[in-house]
């Protein structure tokens, strides 16, 4: 164990404070990781070391641990020690980016599988959010979103078929659709409403994201809007693998 990581964990502990020491002990060591001190599938220090460090039991070290691997930012391995686990990749609730726009702050390598590009006569509900107008169709666009190699979303999106009607011949595993709207199309996205839903993994879309059926995942529907129109430019519907992503949002009082 590097004595940055000794000091940081010493730093971040706040002996004054009334707070149960396992739970500030637990602050510690999620801060050493979120500040990139210990890596994703590094070895944390050992029960000894950090009982050291923090001057308290082996059972308070643990009770902490035990904390951190059941809030999944740490994993056990028997014989081995205990490991920062692949951690969860953040979205911010009051942006409207492109996946690939947001995956990209954090440092992180975004990819698209298109499963197809389709006109078809939208149902009741999409038609109405899209506001539509008599026989008007919709363009269907289903892709495949990774984070570094690994499936993680399932996105479904319908844009109205008459404005947007040569993205049927668009490389859009290249193209993120927002930036090909800006860039090619001109247009300027200016707001969207948003709805975030816990619900389990279709059992459809399961295999495309390589998890179990009934999994927990995120429904994230949002209507697009942007300036160039009065109707929404685009209504689609994501599947967010569970154990993969959490969203924040920043308060302010």
């Amino acid at each position: 164990m590097s004595q940055s990581v000794k000091e940081a964990l010493r730093l971040n502990y706040n002996s004054e404070s009334k707070v149960p020491k396992y739970l500030k002990i637990r602050s510690s060591i999620r801060s050493i990781i979120e500040q990139g001190l210990v890596r994703e599938n590094e070895v944390l220090p050992t029960e000894s070391e950090l009982c050291e460090i923090f001057e308290v039991s082996r059972m308070t070290v643990r009770q902490a641990l035990d904390e951190l691997v059941r809030e999944g930012f740490l994993e056990r391995q028997s014989g081995s020690g205990t490991f920062v686990k692949t951690l969860r990749l953040k979205g911010r609730l009051r942006t409207i980016q492109s996946f690939s726009g947001e995956l990209a702050l954090m440092g992180k390598s975004t990819s698209t599988k298109l499963i197809g590009v389709d006109v078809v006569q939208p149902d009741e509900e999409i038609f109405n959010k899209l506001q539509l107008s008599g026989k008007m169709k919709a363009l269907q666009i289903r892709r495949i979103r990774y984070v570094d190699e690994e499936p993680i979303a399932y996105q479904n999106s319908y844009l109205p078929f008459p404005l947007l009607e040569s993205l049927l011949h668009e490389n859009l595993n290249h193209w993120s659709l927002y930036d090909l709207l800006q860039e090619k199309y001109k247009l300027t996205m200016s707001h969207g409403i948003e709805n975030i839903q816990a619900i389990v993994m279709p059992r459809s879309i399961a295999p495309y994201l390589q998890c179990l059926p009934e999994a927990a995942c995120f429904h994230v529907s949002r209507l697009s809007f942007v300036k160039e129109y009065e109707t929404p430019i685009e209504y689609v519907e994501t599947i967010l693998r569970g154990d993969k992503f959490v969203f924040t949002n920043e308060l302010s009082y």
